[in-house]
């Protein structure tokens, strides 16, 4: 989760990078719009992508590895519970509760600006302008709007000296809808206040609603010196918080935009940026999966068949052995068939039928044998490979054929380990979801263990799942 965090503050530093070096100072705001909030929307949602990438090539004699899940112990899921008698702080639950206090505070704080919003509208006069209202304060305020209400001075507006164009700015925003935009950042900065560019993209969005505003307002009324002169003398005054309203701070920039050109070429051409530059995210910050690629080991030996093939009574009896092991998968409701229930003397009646068959029909078979070839290569991971199965939400982890926890790799240096497989879990396996790959580790040990015993039963048979059968999981 910490990781995912980080990832979607840099994410949105990126995204926001981009468009201050590239769209800012640019007569392009409809698109700017889109782009602040696609850019936030698109940074919690880029970190969950994942993206495979082939490592080590896998000899087709590990294929047994990428057939079937290796029944899951329990051994190693439940940490140890050591007993303390002094008094330990959980820190986690102290981080928690601060993330709590903080995150309650600011939305109570947030509600509050939204009801003085309310009590404002319901408790002043209201005038139709348009398709939104008018309502009318008391107090000297500047020109304000929020959703579908513009809020007036009540002494200026039947004065009279409210010009058209202020007017018409106001309406803009309503009429565009800037409001949700505001509501939108804030709710997002209530619940991740800790991310910093959160408060930049605000502070973007508000500015480019007032270069939206102003530009409809030059389109309409054709007279940019006069209301520029309008905007300077408007920008001072106090409006509640959410509002879009006339801010001195932000007045030149607005008066500097004014001035631009808009070169359709170049705004084009920094559109179409936004392609790489989405490409680039993903690379960036996606997660990064490692997968492992099955390819053909020259040394395997065919196994043996018979041109004629068995008769159909071999074939049901071999078929009905595989059915006697079929079970049913409780989670997906189909049926799967676990490897390990098939008795001695099943395995060996299999066997004999199945080096009998002819190649087409081994071909149709779920349970097939593949002959023994060389050992799988020693391959030692990185330090990067084994920092990222830490991560228990994309992979599951098989020490020695053992189930661990993630977080029990620490204990481990790259060293420490001769072999390594990465499989792809199919959508069709029974922990799809809860990971969705799986990696098998073997110790120096073990892997030591494994070469002998492979020497020792060279040339013999092994049975594999063939995921041919549809409706049957592995």
């Amino acid at each position: 989760m910490i990781v995912y965090l980080i990832k979607i503050i840099l994410c949105s530093a990126f995204f926001y990078s981009v468009y201050k070096l590239l769209f800012e100072n640019e007569k392009m705001h409809q698109f700017n719009r889109f782009y602040l909030l696609g850019g936030i929307i698109l940074s919690f949602f880029i970190p969950l992508i994942v993206l495979d990438s082939s490592t080590v090539k896998i000899p087709s004699s590990n294929i047994k590895n990428l057939v079937y899940e290796p029944i899951a112990s329990t051994a190693g899921l439940i940490p140890a519970i050591k007993e303390s008698n002094g008094y330990s702080i959980n820190y986690l639950m102290v981080l928690l509760a601060v993330y709590l206090l903080i995150t309650l505070m600011i939305l109570i704080r947030f509600v509050w600006n939204l009801y003085n919003i309310y009590r404002r509208k319901s408790s002043n006069p209201t005038v139709l302008y348009g398709s939104s209202k008018i309502i009318t304060l008391k107090e000297k305020i500047s020109p304000h709007s929020f959703l579908n209400f513009i809020f007036l001075s009540n002494d200026d507006y039947h004065a009279g000296v409210i010009e058209e164009e202020i007017l018409y700015h106001e309406l803009t925003h309503v009429k565009q809808k800037h409001s949700y935009d505001i509501l939108f950042i804030e709710m997002l900065i209530a619940l991740f206040w800790f991310n910093p560019i959160l408060y930049l993209y605000r502070k973007s969005i508000k500015l480019n609603h007032e270069y939206l505003a102003d530009e409809a307002v030059i389109n309409i009324y054709h007279q940019p010196i006069k209301y520029q002169y309008l905007l300077i003398e408007k920008s001072s005054g106090l409006s509640p918080k959410m509002s879009s309203n006339f801010n001195y701070s932000i007045t030149k920039k607005r008066l500097i935009m004014m001035t631009k050109t808009k070169s359709l070429t170049k705004v084009c051409l920094k559109q179409i940026a936004t392609i790489p530059m989405l490409a680039i995210s993903i690379f960036l910050f996606s997660k990064a999966a490692i997968a492992q690629v099955p390819t053909l080991n020259s040394t395997n030996k065919e196994v043996p068949t018979t041109q004629e093939g068995v008769s159909k009574e071999l074939l049901k009896e071999y078929q009905q052995i595989v059915t006697n092991h079929i079970i049913q998968n409780s989670v997906k409701k189909k049926p799967f068939i676990q490897y390990i229930d098939f008795s001695p003397e099943d395995m060996n009646r299999l066997q004999s039928i199945y080096l009998k068959m002819s190649k087409a029909q081994q071909r149709e078979q779920t349970v097939i044998f593949v002959r023994s070839g060389s050992p799988l290569p020693k391959v030692i991971p990185t330090n990067k490979e084994m920092e990222a199965w830490k991560d228990d939400k994309t992979y599951g982890v098989w020490i020695n054929e053992k189930r661990i926890n993630n977080s029990d790799l620490k204990k481990y240096k790259p060293s420490d380990f001769s072999q390594m497989v990465i499989s792809k879990l199919s959508k069709n396996a029974i922990n799809y979801g809860k990971h969705y790959y799986q990696i098998d580790l073997m110790t120096n040990e073990y892997y030591d263990a494994y070469i002998k015993k492979t020497k020792e039963q060279k040339d013999e048979y092994f049975v594999v799942f063939s995921s041919k059968k549809k409706g049957v999981d592995f």
